[in-house]
C-alpha cells in the first residue's frame, strides 16, 4: 500500500492510501483530518470541508492539480507540501531550488564504488563523489582499523577510566566526570550545542563532499567511531540523504564544528535533511522514507563525528579542481579565456584581503621594519586605508585595496624591484626574495685613511 509524507504547518504526516486512483484532493483532506487530530483546538480549522488548500511536491516545488489521481502524479513515499489559503509559508520548510544542483528527481544511485581507506582518496575522486557519480564503501583494512579502536574506547568506558571527552565533560567541565548513563546523553547536547550555523544550506553536491571526507577520515581508525554507526553514514550518503548544513558558521583551522554538528545532528534523525526524492523535509522522515535508521551515538562518537576540518578542506579541493579546469582552459583558446574575467575578479578580492592582513602583520611586529618596496606598498595600502584600531565594516576596505589593484598601483611599485629579479643572470646570486633588491647600487665602503 503506498504512503505519501505532507507537511501541513509545522507538522509532518504520514498518509496510507489503500486506493491509488484517490485524487490528490482527497490526499489533501485526509492530511488535514489527521493534522487536527493532534491539535487540542483543531488547529484553528472549523470545519475540514471549507478549507482551501493548494499541494505541491517539495522535491521542486511542482504545483499538484486537486483533479489528478494520486498514482498519476506520485510515487511511494513521495513527499508533499499542503499550504491552505491565508497562510504563510511554514517558517521550518526550506524550497528546493531547481537548476542548482545534478541530484535531482531524475537521479539514480550509480553503480560504482570507491573503496575509503582513509588515505588513498584524492581531490577529483571527492569531486565526483560529490556529483553522485559513485557511492561508498569501506576497505576491509579499515573496517578491522575502526573496529580494533572501538574496542578500545569500550575498554575505558566498561573500567570506569576517566579520559577526557568520553567519560569527562567538556572545556571548562574537563575535571567533571560523567556517569556511564549519562555518556550518550552527553554526544547528543554537544552536537545540539554546537549546530549553530546561519544561512543557506549548502548544495547537495557540497554535502556530499563534505559527508565522504568526514566518512574518509573516520576509516582512518583513530577516531574511535564504531563501525555501526560509520556504516549508518555511509549508507545515507549512498542514498543522498544530506543534512542540513548552514554555509556560515565555521572557525575554520580551529574546527568546523558548527558545520560537522549540523551534518551529524540530520543523521541522528533531527533537523532538516534533503534527498532527491523527499527534498527538504524533517531528517527522521526523510531517513525513514529510504529505509535508513538515525545514527545512536555511543561515548565518544559525537566528539568524533566533529573534530575536524572537513568544510574547509571540501571546499578547497573543490578549488583545485576548478583551478586546474582554468588552467587547462586557458591553454585552449583565447574565447575560453575571455570567460575567465569573473575569476580575475576574485583572484583581486582575494589578493585585496591578503594586502590587509599583510600591513596588520607588520604593524603588529613593529618597530620592525621590512624591506623597502614592502614597506612602500604598506604606505600605499595605509593611504588608502586606515588601521584597524577596533572591529568595522570590512568590504569598504576589501574594495578599497581592490581598487588598487585593479589600477595597477601596487604592481607599479613592487614592479621594477620584480623585473630587476628576474633580469639578474646568474640564478645563484639572486636574493630569496625579489623584495630583497635594491634599485640604487650600494654606497662604497669609505676608505681608512692612514694618519702619519
Amino acid at each position: 500500500m503506498p504512503r505519501f509524507t505532507v507537511h501541513v504547518r509545522d507538522e509532518w504526516l504520514t498518509v496510507p492510501c489503500k486506493d491509488a486512483t484517490c485524487s490528490i484532493k482527497w490526499l489533501g483532506f485526509e492530511a488535514l483530518k489527521r493534522y487536527i487530530k493532534n491539535k487540542p483546538d483543531n488547529g484553528g480549522i472549523q470545519h475540514i470541508k471549507d478549507v482551501r488548500f493548494v499541494v505541491r511536491r517539495c522535491q521542486g516545488l511542482g504545483l499538484l492539480d486537486s483533479d489528478d489521481t494520486v498514482e498519476d502524479v506520485l510515487e511511494d513515499n513521495d513527499f508533499v507540501e499542503l499550504a491552505i489559503e491565508g497562510d504563510t509559508m511554514s517558517q521550518d520548510f526550506i524550497p528546493s531550488q531547481p537548476g542548482t544542483s545534478h541530484l535531482t528527481r531524475a537521479y539514480r544511485e550509480p553503480e560504482q564504488y570507491i573503496s575509503l581507506d582513509g588515505n588513498s582518496l584524492t581531490s577529483t575522486d571527492l569531486v565526483n563523489l560529490g556529483k553522485g557519480l559513485y557511492k561508498i564503501k569501506l576497505s576491509p583494512e579499515a573496517e578491522q582499523k575502526v573496529v580494533q579502536s572501538r574496542e578500545l574506547l569500550d575498554t575505558i568506558v566498561k573500567e570506569n577510566k576517566v579520559v577526557y571527552g568520553i567519560t569527562t565533560g567538556f572545556g571548562k567541565f574537563a575535571r567533571t566526570v560523567i556517569p556511564v548513563s549519562k555518556l550518550k546523553e552527553l554526544q547528543e547536547n554537544l552536537l545540539r550545542s554546537h549546530s549553530s550555523g546561519l544561512g543557506s544550506p549548502l548544495s547537495p553536491e557540497r554535502t556530499r563532499m563534505l559527508l565522504a571526507l568526514r566518512i574518509n577520515v573516520l576509516a582512518k581508525g583513530y577516531s574511535g567511531v564504531s563501525l555501526e554507526t560509520l556504516h549508518r553514514m555511509i549508507h545515507a550518503f549512498n542514498a543522498s540523504c544530506l543534512s542540513y548544513v548552514p554555509e556560515k558558521g565555521t572557525v575554520g583551522a580551529s574546527g568546523d564544528l558548527a558545520p560537522l554538528s549540523h551534518l551529524a545532528l540530520g543523521l541522528m534523525g533531527e533537523g532538516k535533511m534533503w534527498s532527491p526524492k523527499s527534498g527538504w523535509a524533517d531528517a527522521k522522515y526523510v531517513l525513514e522514507a529510504h529505509g535508513l535508521k538515525p545514527i545512536s551515538l555511543k561515548p565518544k562518537e559525537g566528539l568524533a563525528l566533529i573534530n575536524g576540518t572537513q568544510m574547509i578542506t571540501s571546499l578547497g579541493a573543490e578549488a583545485v579542481e576548478r583551478a586546474e579546469a582554468i588552467y587547462i582552459y586557458q591553454n585552449m583558446s583565447f574565447v575560453q579565456i575571455s570567460n575567465l574575467n569573473l575569476s580575475v575578479l576574485f583572484i583581486l578580492t582575494v589578493l585585496a584581503i591578503e594586502l590587509l592582513a599583510a600591513c596588520q602583520g607588520i604593524e603588529f611586529l613593529r618597530p620592525l621594519r621590512t624591506t623597502t618596496p614592502l614597506e612602500k606598498v604598506y604606505d600605499l595600502v595605509r593611504a588608502t586605508v586606515k588601521p584597524w584600531i577596533k572591529d568595522r565594516f570590512m568590504a569598504p576596505d576589501i574594495e578599497a585595496v581592490h581598487r588598487l589593484l585593479v589600477d595597477q598601483k601596487v604592481w607599479n611599485i613592487a614592479g621594477p624591484y620584480i623585473e630587476k629579479y628576474c633580469m639578474e643572470y646568474i640564478p645563484e646570486s639572486r636574493p630569496s626574495s625579489p623584495t630583497a633588491f635594491a634599485l640604487d647600487p650600494p654606497p662604497s665602503p669609505r676608505k681608512r685613511v692612514r694618519l702619519e
